[in-house]
């Protein structure tokens, strides 16, 4: 069903770019042409799948639950690559720590433009939702983007594993010490 018959789009306000991420130690992958015979991990779900496999039926599609699911999935090398949305994905990585994945300019599948929808018989808000979409400079989004971008918090403790009987640390009535914690405690008290 179109969403359409239901209400109505503003003008879009937001550009969210489809891109391609791999690996940076991957420098044999800069297209979609790079990826036949390879895989690539997209979110169950994504209008693009269909577009993906009818323009390039070389490339295997495997499908994932969320967008963590395909970040650890290529980490695993599980897969070659990531098919996605450049806020979603690079929100996600920098929440996550993960720096070694980099994104790659792709034109061959259309970018998704981003509206706000409200209902048909809601003309007033469609109304003020347009015109203050309207007042709100290129400028101004640009630095909405970057704030949001830039505004999750720094995680400041890890989550570590030690298994008992294995040196140079040693674990004696449920306290653990030795090199390894004493050098990840004084790592996180800087940071």
């Amino acid at each position: 069903i179109k969403r359409e018959k239901f209400g109505e789009f503003t003008q879009s306000y937001l550009n969210n770019e489809l891109k391609i991420y791999v690996k940076k130690s991957l420098r044999n992958i800069a297209s979609f042409e790079d990826l036949n015979y390879k895989s690539i991990a997209i979110q169950k779900g994504y209008f693009f799948i269909d577009l993906l496999n009818d323009k390039f039926p070389d490339i295997k599609i495997v499908l994932s639950e969320s967008l963590d699911n395909s970040i650890s999935i290529l980490l695993n090398n599980e897969v070659d690559a990531i098919l996605s949305f450049e806020l979603n994905t690079e929100y996600k990585l920098k929440n996550l720590l993960v720096n070694n994945i980099k994104s790659i300019e792709q034109n061959e599948i259309k970018n998704s433009n981003i509206s706000i929808f409200s209902k048909k018989d809601d003309l007033i808000l469609n109304s003020i939702l347009k015109k203050a979409l309207f007042q709100i400079s290129h400028y101004e989004k640009k630095e909405i983007i970057t704030n949001f971008l830039n505004s999750q918090k720094i995680k400041k403790e890890v989550n570590i594993l030690f298994a008992k009987g294995r040196e140079p640390y040693s674990y004696f009535n449920d306290n653990l010490k030795g090199i390894e914690y004493e050098l990840i405690k004084k790592i996180l008290d800087k940071s």
